[in-house]
């Protein structure tokens, strides 16, 4: 049966499942019928069961796909068809007796016609930016039916580094390794952003493409920048902790939020390094602070420094705080900058 339900988290390779299967069955663009199926106002299956039982006026023309966009009644997060309850009120008990009317036409119209589909006609139903509830009936009555499911999850870090290296390769790019890791932090981990980024590389026109590149060509989100400037601090990378702070600057992010997120980076190592100190195993650490057991374990490996010297540091920035608060402080910049160089000048702590 040529009939597909793609949906997951992943957007991006969503859209590369369906462009896989329409390469296959060789599908052009020109035979693809798209329907809007987002809107449980205006969607009814009528339009799709017509799309796929319509007859080509030329026999040579090859298979068509007709496309089942956003299919609301597979979203967890639309409420729909509910069943009735005894508190209801008459208002609302009518609402949803109408809606399971619906629901049962619906998947009536739509099981006929997966019991003898169209064998020329290609039908996928593509959720694109969600995944499809499966306690619902309508899901239920999809795999009833054998359809194809193909589920897109999240790529886990390893995965998703080799999703990035394999589509480098694909795009003849190849990037130094300082590079590849900047852009592995400005992606998030998102497929989309990472094709976004890639065109952008692409446009540079450089096969060979450093870090400076990367920075230049691939946005960065302010809240990676704001973690990155208190990893930096914490490595004692003072150099790379004032080109952050001054990208923030040219981003018209305030002094005042600079502070508070370096003093949230200092908090959560702080916490980190005193359970460490007193023999918590990496694992029960990440458990406590909800963080992935690589972050911990990376964290304390390459940040040296005692809790009792982060405490301090955290005294001193609540200091500074209240002083560009009170306006005590008449250049914070300059302030927050001096505090950098004299908390990290070239110490790993005590």
């Amino acid at each position: 049966m040529n009939t597909y339900l793609i949906h997951g988290k992943d957007i991006y390779r969503q859209e590369l499942a369906l462009a896989d299967i329409l390469k296959k069955n060789r599908i052009p663009k020109d035979r693809v019928t798209v329907i809007d199926a987002s809107d449980k106002k205006t969607f009814r299956i009528e339009e799709v069961l017509v799309a796929c039982d319509s007859i080509s006026l030329f026999g040579e023309e090859g298979m068509r796909a007709v496309i089942v966009d956003r299919p609301y009644y597979l979203n967890a997060a639309v409420k729909y068809a509910e069943a009735v309850k005894k508190g209801d009120t008459p208002a609302v008990k009518s609402r949803k007796e109408k809606e399971l009317k619906e629901r049962d036409y619906r998947m009536d119209l739509l099981k006929q016609y997966l019991r003898s589909p169209n064998p020329d006609v290609l039908l996928a139903f593509c959720c694109r930016d969600f995944t499809a509830d499966s306690r619902k009936k309508d899901y239920k009555l999809l795999k009833e039916m054998n359809v194809t499911i193909l589920e897109e999850k999240k790529l886990s870090r390893q995965e998703f580094r080799q999703f990035a290296a394999d589509l480098l390769k694909k795009n003849r790019i190849t990037l130094t390794a300082d590079a590849m890791q900047e852009l592995l932090v400005r992606v998030e981990q998102d497929t989309m952003r990472l094709k976004n980024a890639v065109d952008s590389l692409v446009l540079y026109g450089e096969e060979r493409i450093d870090l400076n590149a990367v920075r230049h060509l691939v946005p960065v989100s302010q809240d990676i920048q704001m973690y990155a400037l208190g990893d930096a601090f914490l490595k004692g990378n003072i150099g790379e902790v004032l080109r952050i702070k001054e990208e923030l600057s040219v981003r018209n992010i305030p002094v005042s939020t600079m502070v508070t997120a370096m003093a949230g980076s200092l908090r959560r190592y702080f916490h980190m390094k005193r359970m460490d100190e007193n023999y918590f195993d990496t694992e029960l650490i990440a458990s406590k602070l909800n963080l992935m057991d690589w972050i911990v374990q990376n964290q304390l490996r390459d940040c040296r420094i005692s809790s009792g010297r982060t405490l301090k540091w955290l005294s001193e920035l609540a200091d500074l705080d209240q002083g560009i608060k009170a306006g005590l402080i008449t250049d914070p910049d300059h302030a927050f900058e001096l505090w950098i160089i004299g908390a990290r000048g070239g110490r790993n702590g005590a």
